[in-house]
């Protein structure tokens, strides 16, 4: 009993020395409000927001500034945190129970951490923070401040250290047990299993290296990893990582002379690359499962020698035409690089097939010609292609309808579609008469004889039928 009571005696002394100190530190003025922010003289002291990704001020009326200990406490609707280069100290528990913060830029040049510095309340602005997976630590950062993630980021798994890092603090990672991934891009010598850099690097799996905007891992020792429930050797190079922001990307030819193989299953996944090219004399081993994600649209084979995974197959091209059209190896128009406005599908001499999503988002594209080799148009390849007014279709397999998402969408925001086998729609107003007969009509240099009789009208638009 008697423990109790000195117990909640000592928490209740620690929050009146609190206040006191908060008192005295800033005053009883009000508080200053700069956007979402809320300034007690010259101290971050609150946030008003709701946004999904903040961004600290850069400076307080041009000056560096502190953050105050619990400015953020409990706000759980932020992601994304971006520290600025002139925030020089983070008050204790700053950011504590930030659940919804996953992503930390970490850009102060040179802070320090916590106030009290007693062994329960020594800093710890993240405590708490069981969402936050991946830190990046600017290139401008100099120092990280000791006991910064101490014992509180218990998913933390992938740090990034700056190009001007001279010192990371006493255990500043501490306690992080799944911070298995360290990309050192400093000066500083981080070693695996080692408590030196604040812990950065003590449970570390990995510490890869950089060649560009691409990350490389290198495993010095075979081990058998579980793989889709096959067991298999891993050795050598893998490229882990893409730090660029570019979304056609040519992976590099070699690792420092070296063959690599491109890993699955990584952050490389979500860095929305649409088109990857694999150089013509490329020395890559392999390009495994789920490499770029769902966002990947094609992958330009330069390099014919490269097997890629049976998940890839239907990915593969002989390279970018010269009219801008990526085509597959099995006859698949993949996708298309040009800039043309008013495009005709290649006709390659044999039947060819337009791939799921092969044209998505291309507001570009004004008109098109399906020519008679075309076979089939997949799932949504023209979905979001909201300036293609005009489609002229020659294949004899399936008919264009205005208005209409079958067909890969082909059709859907047109004004005119011209069908050669058998419809063609949207050719002016809206009449009344649905059986009016025609001798002739000409639409899209077109003309329609009078094997076409009739006029029939559906969803607001007018159609020709036989």
């Amino acid at each position: 009993m008697a423990k109790n009571i000195y117990r909640h005696l000592g928490v209740l002394l620690f929050f009146v020395t609190f206040t006191c100190i908060h008192s005295l530190a800033y005053g009883n003025g009000g508080i200053e409000v700069v956007g979402d922010f809320g300034f007690m003289n010259g101290t971050l002291v609150a946030y008003y927001g709701s946004d999904n990704h903040i961004a600290l001020p850069d400076s307080y009326k041009g000056k560096s500034y502190e953050v105050a200990p619990y400015a953020f406490r409990g706000n759980r609707s932020f992601k994304t945190l971006t520290i600025g280069e002139n925030v020089t100290k983070i008050g204790d528990c700053a950011f504590q129970g930030c659940t919804g913060l996953k992503k930390l830029y970490y850009n102060a040049k040179s802070s320090t951490c916590g106030y009290f510095q007693s062994y329960y309340y020594d800093g710890r602005p993240f405590f708490g923070c069981s969402s936050l997976q991946e830190v990046v630590i600017g290139d401008k950062v100099t120092s990280v401040p000791k006991h910064l993630f101490l014992e509180s980021c218990v998913n933390l798994n992938k740090v990034t250290l700056g190009k001007s890092l001279k010192s990371i603090g006493d255990k500043a990672f501490f306690g992080c047990s799944n911070l298995f991934t360290v990309i050192n891009r400093s000066s500083l010598n981080i070693i695996k299993g080692s408590p030196t850099n604040g812990y950065v690097a003590f449970y570390a799996t990995s510490i890869p290296k950089e060649h560009g905007d691409f990350v490389f891992e290198y495993l010095n020792e075979s081990y058998f990893d579980i793989f889709y429930g096959k067991y298999r050797t891993r050795e050598g190079y893998f490229l882990i990582d893409y730090t660029g922001d570019c979304k056609n990307i040519t992976l590099p030819e070699d690792y420092d002379g070296s063959y690599y193989s491109v890993q699955g299953s990584t952050s490389l996944s979500t860095r929305g690359v649409e088109t990857v090219v694999v150089p013509e004399n490329s020395l890559i081993r392999n390009i495994e499962d789920n490499a770029f994600g769902s966002s990947l649209k094609a992958i330009v084979m330069m390099n014919t020698n490269l097997k890629l995974s049976d998940s890839y197959i239907r990915c593969m091209s002989r390279g970018v035409r010269n009219d801008g059209f990526v085509l597959g190896i099995y006859d698949e128009i993949l996708a298309y690089t040009g800039d043309e406005s008013d495009i005709t599908l290649p006709d390659i001499g044999r039947p060819c097939v337009v791939a799921a999503g092969a044209f998505m988002n291309n507001t570009n594209i004004s008109s098109v010609i399906i020519p008679e080799n075309i076979r089939r148009i997949g799932d949504g390849a023209f979905f979001g292609c909201l300036n293609l007014a005009t489609v002229v279709n020659n294949s004899s397999e399936f008919n264009v309808v205005a208005g209409s998402i079958e067909n890969g969408y082909v059709g859907f925001y047109a004004d005119k579609v011209v069908n050669s086998n058998s419809i063609s729609t949207s050719i002016g107003d809206v009449v009344s008469d649905a059986t009016l007969d025609i001798q002739s009509y000409s639409l899209g240099g077109v003309k329609v004889n009078s094997d076409y009789r009739g006029i029939v009208i559906a969803g607001g638009k007018k159609y020709l039928r036989r």
